[in-house]
């Protein structure tokens, strides 16, 4: 098994990281740096008893941190005149989509389909049980 396996696996090693995260490291203007120290991790992986090795936390500081800075450059991003979506199409709701007209395409070949099932009745299928 993987060590990412073995974190994705272990909810408590995600419970611990945000906890760290958003308690811990704080920085003076009460803003999340959202980075973490080889520490951090072992002590995160030993409370969620994960055996990492020295490679694997090198590994992970640099792919968390590197997670968290995309959030802090989401979370620096001014939407205060955005209106929240519920679909993202409803940004385009008043142009014209481009999805295709939904009509047949293909003929009916019903029959032919049918002419291969090995057992069928009222134009179904038959298939085994699978269940008692």
């Amino acid at each position: 098994m993987s060590i990412a396996s073995n974190f994705t696996a272990n909810p408590r090693f995600f419970e611990e990281l945000s906890r760290s995260v958003i308690s811990a490291n704080l920085d003076q203007a009460s803003q999340p740096r959202m980075k973490l120290t080889s520490d951090d991790l072992k002590r995160i992986a030993h409370l969620a008893r994960i055996a990492v090795t020295e490679d694997d936390v090198a590994l992970m500081q640099t792919q968390l941190n590197g997670i968290f800075g995309l959030i802090s450059e989401l979370k620096a991003v001014d939407t205060s005149g955005v209106e929240p979506l519920s679909h993202p199409l409803d940004i385009v709701q008043d142009m014209a989509q481009r999805l295709r007209e939904d009509r047949i395409t293909e003929a009916d070949q019903r029959e032919a389909n049918m002419a291969n099932a090995p057992a069928q009745e009222n134009g179904l299928f038959l298939v085994p049980k699978v269940l008692e």
